[in-house]
């Protein structure tokens, strides 16, 4: 991750709490090879236990889901393959629903509708 910031509607007690936990990660690069094929498919870039299920939008652009709630998207990344050596992402999570404001009623002040996490991301092909 490479910039994080969040929406206007968060307020600033919310932000000052929150941006700190995010920033942590970024610029923390991590290395490992994957090997696509004959064809480019983002899907393999997945880690974890979190799939985006990442759908092609354009000819190098791809959608998926950053976070879900079963059905619900409450995250969703944009990929865009800027070059054969640079692959970006940018994905904006929904707060609240991520957090689940029902159990806990001063989430529902320090998490509004509309307060959401935007964050880039950039992958880099060495060799």
């Amino acid at each position: 991750m490479t910039e994080v910031t969040l929406t206007e509607a968060c307020p600033a007690e919310t932000t000052a709490a929150v941006l700190p936990q995010f920033e942590q990660s970024l610029e923390q690069p991590s290395t490992r090879e994957v090997e696509f094929g004959d064809r480019f498919d983002p899907n393999l870039l997945e880690e974890g236990e979190r799939p985006y299920g990442w759908a092609q939008t354009g000819d190098n652009t791809w959608e998926g889901a950053m976070l879900s709630d079963g059905d619900q998207k409450i995250g969703i990344a944009t990929l865009t393959v800027q070059s054969d050596a640079l692959i970006s992402v940018l994905g904006e999570v929904e707060l609240a629903p991520m957090l689940n404001p029902a159990e806990d009623p001063d989430f529902t002040a320090m998490f509004p509708p509309g307060c959401s996490a935007q964050m880039t991301f950039q992958i880099n092909h060495d060799g």
